[in-house]
């Protein structure tokens, strides 16, 4: 529903003329402003059950009323509300301000709004909240703006002045005009000025309603002739924001060093000009006993009779609120009622479905019969086939002048036969009896089983054994409560039944003593697996052979796995000997003409062991008088060991024939000791050169020898003589006596 609407918009025009013999108040003309407004439906008509959605939107014309931001200042004609009294002020003490005066109305100033004002005592009218008794700084003001108490937010005629009950005058209030269009006026009546209380001031500030003008109007301000105080003579007209960054006020009246004046009937406007500032609205709907039913632009309703719905917007603009109401009534259709029955008819190749519609007040029927088809038809029952077996839900939306009522009803085709054959087992071995469970799906009334060796049974569990192997494909025929038939099969397998077995070379073995095993099984099998006991295996061969290298006692596994039947194991006890332990001890040396040395296993043997030397000797001990290598074998429990013992040559010593003394750690120094000479029991050596001196002398077989120096000067090359006696640990003596050559 659109409608353009003229209201009130809470504003005023204010246009004043005339002098001041004629003028006593303002004239006041509130403007017409228009609002636009618009409720919408999805559908204005509805049928029992169907629901609507309702938007609002609502726009205020409010460009003619500005933002109070900003201020124009006017010098008007004199404007005089008249000095008749009114409501006392309640300033009795010089520099205070009253108690908070709430106004008649909302005033807007400076984007802010408010409901109660403060007078001071010093011509002003301040929208801060003042205790009466907070007083303020009369001469450290200066000019506006300023940031001090006495002007922030203030309307302000600011001169010093003195409204004590002794000296005359006061301070009072007053409304004009009635509602939306008033005036609040605040009066200075013959206040006398400090220090000069002769001299008077009588001004007015006044308030507009809704328009937030601000008028000032002085009638008097005396001047004060002959002050010693410097700010006495000073005025300022003027508005100011409450930070003291922002102040208008008319040219030539602020606050200025030798800018004293006085005032006699003038009158100055301070208009708002800001451009207008408005937030978007906001939306409340309502029924008509006006309880609240919804928030926001749109509203879903979904009414069971004809409803009238109220939009409500609700916008604020600059310092100001606007409500805009429309109202919109959906109205009710005739209603519809679908109703309908079925009968389903099943068939072993295509079911069908008879509906019988009962549905009451419908022109025109639509059938939807969830496979896919559908169309209108208005007969009283109708049939349709479905070429599946499914689960379907059948949709009847009876119809008539926009209303439509809609039933659903679910029919289960489902009549499904399937011969399922469930064995406890499909493959068997030979003789084994399988249990057959038909897991047919379907209300099944007849089982025929054929088992494919000749044999056959009825019922839905039976059981059969396979004596011969082979393959075999069982056969289950069902049939169910409507006729119908079907087929299952599942297939069979019969193994024969299996052997196996093993052979062994020995079960008695020494350590280290290769074993030969072979094993025999049946087919069809999938894998053998040896196991020696041991922690080693061999998997998939018939022959092996194995060594184990530790004696004990083991238990060999020969493990056949089949395809069906079951799995075999065959074990045999493996003993395996240790080897006798032979120990004819460390290398010896002999030296001639010594006693016979002997020759014997240190380790302990049982009393079955047998015993061979290299000799031939068939003992466990030998005398040896010459130089060579012996070995012994031991023979117990059938298992063999042999030890070997070195009789090297003793009492001799052999000479090397040179040196090379050059410092790389190898035949670095001469002397026949070492690996080269044995069983020395003294030692004396003698180097000279070939003129004869001696180069070198020592006595000690465990030093190093020569290292090719003299007083540590390195000997030329070449051949030196050497002299060299010793004794061997048989009491042996024998002298040396050659040459040794130096390399270098």
């Amino acid at each position: 529903m659109k409608s353009l609407v003229k209201i009130w918009c809470w504003a005023i025009c204010l246009f004043a003329t005339g002098d001041l013999a004629a003028q006593t108040t303002a004239n006041i003309c509130p403007p017409i402003y228009y609002a636009q407004r618009n409720i919408t439906a999805t559908f204005d008509s509805v049928c029992p059950g169907q629901c609507t959605s309702l938007s609002y939107s609502a726009i205020i014309d409010s460009s003619s009323k500005k933002g109070t931001n900003a201020y124009r200042v006017d010098s008007i004609g004199f404007v005089d509300y008249g000095y008749n009294g009114g409501t006392p002020a309640g300033i009795t003490i010089d520099d205070t301000w009253s108690p908070n005066i709430t106004l008649p109305f909302s005033f807007c100033y400076f984007n802010n709004k408010y409901n109660a004002i403060s007078v001071g005592a010093n011509g002003q009218v301040t929208f801060n909240s003042q205790p009466a008794s907070n007083p303020f700084d009369i001469p450290n003001i200066g000019a506006a703006p300023v940031n001090n108490v006495a002007i922030n937010n203030a309307i302000f005629v600011w001169h010093d002045i003195y409204p004590q009950p002794a000296v005359g005058g006061s301070i009072y209030y007053n409304t004009y005009g009635t509602a939306p269009c008033r005036t609040f006026v605040v009066t200075w009546d013959s206040i006398g000025l400090f220090s000069c209380t002769t001299s008077r001031s009588s001004f007015q500030i006044a308030l507009h309603e809704n328009t937030n003008v601000i008028d000032i109007s002085v009638k008097r301000r005396d001047q004060c002739p002959g002050t010693t105080n410097s700010w006495i003579p000073y005025t300022i007209i003027g508005i100011q924001n409450s930070t003291g960054t922002n102040a208008y006020v008319p040219p030539g009246y602020n606050y200025a060093g030798g800018n004293a004046y006085s005032v006699y009937n003038r009158a100055f406007r301070f208009s708002p000009i800001a451009g207008t500032s408005y937030s978007p609205p906001t939306y409340v709907w309502r029924d008509l006993s006006g309880a609240q039913i919804g928030t926001g632009q749109s509203l879903t309703v979904c009414p069971t009779q004809e409803t009238t719905y109220i939009g409500e917007a609700k916008m604020f603009y600059n310092c100001d609120t606007a409500i805009v109401k429309d109202t919109f009534t959906v109205y009710m259709k005739k209603g519809v009622k679908a109703e309908f029955t079925t009968s389903v008819n099943f068939a072993c190749g295509i079911d069908s479905v008879t509906v019988y519609n009962h549905s009451t007040g419908a022109l025109s029927n639509l059938w939807l019969w969830g496979d896919g088809s559908g169309g209108y038809n208005d007969s009283a029952s109708v049939l349709h086939q479905y070429t599946s077996q499914s689960i379907y839900n059948i949709t009847l939306v009876a119809q008539a002048a926009g209303c439509k009522d809609t039933m659903i009803k679910q029919v289960d085709l489902r009549h499904p036969l399937q011969a399922v054959i469930e064995p406890d087992d499909d493959s068997v071995c030979q003789h084994s009896t399988i249990t057959f469970n038909s897991n047919s799906v379907g209300v099944i009334t007849r089982y025929d089983w054929d088992f494919d060796d000749g044999a056959t049974a009825t019922g839905q569990i039976v059981q059969h054994t396979y004596n011969t192997p082979g393959y075999y494909t069982v056969k289950l025929m069902i049939q169910d409560t409507v006729g119908c038939h079907d087929t299952g099969y599942v297939n069979i397998v019969v193994d024969p039944t299996t052997s196996s077995d093993f052979t062994v070379t020995d079960s008695n073995f020494c350590v280290g003593q290769p074993i030969a095993v072979r094993g025999e099984v049946s087919e069809p099998y999938d894998s053998v697996v040896w196991n020696f006991g041991d922690g080693r295996f061999v998997k998939d061969r018939q022959s092996v052979t194995h060594t184990y290298d530790f004696p004990g006692t083991y238990t060999l596994r020969y493990s056949s796995f089949f395809r069906i039947c079951d799995d075999t194991y065959l074990d045999k006890q493996i003993v395996v000997k240790p080897h006798p332990e032979v120990n004819l001890g460390e290398d010896t040396v002999y030296c001639p003409g010594e006693p016979a040395i002997f020759l014997s296993d240190k380790n302990p043997h049982g009393p079955t062991a047998s015993y061979r030397w290299n000799t031939q000797v068939p003992n466990k001990s030998i005398s040896v008088t010459s130089p060579d290598i012996y070995w012994l074998t031991v023979t117990e429990d059938g298992c063999s060991t042999t030890d070997s013992i070195w009789v090297k040559r003793g009492c001799y010593l052999d000479m090397p024939n040179s040196f090379t003394p050059n410092g790389d750690g190898l035949n670095d120094y001469f002397i026949p000791r070492q690996l080269q000479s044995m069983n020395l029991t003294s030692f004396k050596m003698q180097l000279f050169n070939r003129w004869g001196q001696k180069v070198f002398e020592g006595n000690g077989f465990d030093g190093r020898g020569w290292d090719g120096k003299l007083n540590d000067i390195a000997q030329p090359t070449g051949a030196y003589i050497y002299l060299i006696d010793v004794r061997f640990r048989n009491g042996a003596e024998e002298h040396f006596q050659g040459t040794v050559t130096l390399l270098r």
